[in-house]
């Protein structure tokens, strides 16, 4: 393989652990907002 080759697969690994990590993230701030919201809405 030709390192650009490795550098393009690298950087395409990483940018899917980044976002794999930002939707974990963002699912996980999505459970906490109903509670929130629902706290909300009682009377």
């Amino acid at each position: 393989m030709r390192i650009n080759d490795m550098v393009d697969l690298f950087t395409r690994f990483f940018r899917c652990c980044l976002i794999l990590n930002q939707f974990t993230y963002f699912t996980e701030r999505e459970s906490e907002i109903p509670a929130l919201f629902d706290k909300s809405q009682l009377p």
